[in-house]
């Protein structure tokens, strides 16, 4: 089985990311893993609903983009992850034999004098 893994945050690209992904494992009959990576406060005192809030928007951020794009069939399995993003791509590329990792980056701005 072959796995795409998708990071989506309030970037604008995350969709086309997204759809990216899910094309491209359509071609290759494989699973995206859509992940949003919240960053969970220390439980001190009313943290706890704050944490919980954070969490729902993530989940909140997981359920916009997923509505947005066309599934075409392929699995698409969302999920948000406590942490930072690169120790939660690392847990969970350690649960999931991820293959590709999705991810576009802002284009390069050339300094013009």
């Amino acid at each position: 089985m072959q796995n795409i893994l998708v990071p989506v945050g309030s970037s604008a690209n995350s969709i086309s990311n997204l759809q990216y992904a899910i094309d491209l494992a359509e071609s290759i009959k494989a699973t995206v893993y859509v992940v949003s990576v919240f960053q969970e406060l220390s439980k001190v005192g009313g943290l706890s609903k704050v944490n919980a809030i954070l969490k729902e928007e993530s989940e909140n951020r997981l359920d916009e983009v997923l509505s947005q794009v066309d599934r075409n069939g392929v699995p698409v399995i969302a999920h948000p992850i406590k942490g930072e993003v690169l120790e939660g791509i690392e847990r969970i590329s350690k649960q999931v034999p991820i293959i590709r990792l999705t991810l576009r980056l802002k284009p390069l701005q050339l300094f013009r004098p």
